[in-house]
């Protein structure tokens, strides 16, 4: 398995309360856990790199148990991970290529030339290449996302973390990222993890998909099986859709 948790649970100082948390994703697999602002998803995503620790129940990534790792081994687990932030994190100072090209410093083990090569083989992959040379501070919001890919995916990660990638885009941006996520799945080979609201883009692009709700995961399952169930939280997200339609015609 790509990423495993079993029983996790977490009551810590300013974050949400989770309990028993438990899932399995599978290699090469999109794997989209949905849930309303605030529930914890990105917190979820933080445990899913040992950024914070569960209060009890284990997380295994790539095989590796997080709570035995300290260390070098830790840092090489990492290495394999690649996490994307909802803001992108960019270094605002450096440039597109630059920022791509941050991983493969730490790295190792490539000739300065295969670098340069591989972050231009990633920023073709994600549409970056003609704002290769654009200093991060003045991008849009979905060419950092866009770029914030191309340095998650240049050391070749196994597995892949997107926090809420179409938040703030517009309409035809957050499909045209739906569509880049599937993508760089094809291309690269990695299992795809993202964290969402947008139930209604990724429920569709989804080969599996977890509803976070009140602190733990009220569905799992396939896409088409829990849309068709009757989860909490997105019975909540379409009777407020319907109610919004049915008012239309009082404006």
């Amino acid at each position: 398995m790509s990423l495993e948790l079993a029983h996790v649970s977490l009551d810590a100082p300013g974050a949400p309360r989770f309990q028993d948390l438990s899932v399995s994703v599978e290699p090469r697999e999109i794997f989209v856990v949905l849930g309303a602002n605030g529930c914890g998803k990105s917190t979820f995503l933080r445990l899913c790199i040992g950024l914070l620790a569960p209060t009890s129940g284990a997380v295994r990534v790539l095989g590796e148990p997080l709570d035995a790792l300290r260390g070098p081994a830790l840092e090489k687990l990492r290495r394999q991970v690649g996490y994307v932030f909802q803001e992108g994190a960019l270094l605002e100072s450096l440039t597109v290529r630059e920022n791509a090209a941050l991983p493969l410093a730490y790295a190792g083990g490539l000739t300065a030339a295969a670098r340069r090569e591989r972050v231009e083989q990633c920023l073709a992959l994600v549409g970056m290449t003609e704002d290769a040379g654009k200093r991060a501070s003045g991008l849009s919001l979905g060419k950092r996302k866009r770029a914030a890919m191309a340095r998650a995916i240049v050391a070749r990660p196994r597995l892949l973390l997107l926090d809420d990638p179409t938040s703030g885009l517009d309409s035809l941006q957050a499909y045209e990222t739906v569509a880049l996520i599937r993508s760089l799945r094809r291309e690269t080979g990695a299992t795809v993890v993202v964290v969402s609201n947008d139930a209604t883009r990724f429920l569709k692009s989804a080969d599996r998909v977890a509803i976070l709700y009140k602190g733990t995961f009220s569905s799992v399952g396939k896409a088409y099986d829990v849309m068709n169930g009757q989860d909490p939280w997105l019975s909540e997200v379409f009777d407020t859709i319907l109610k919004a339609e049915s008012r239309e015609g009082e404006y």
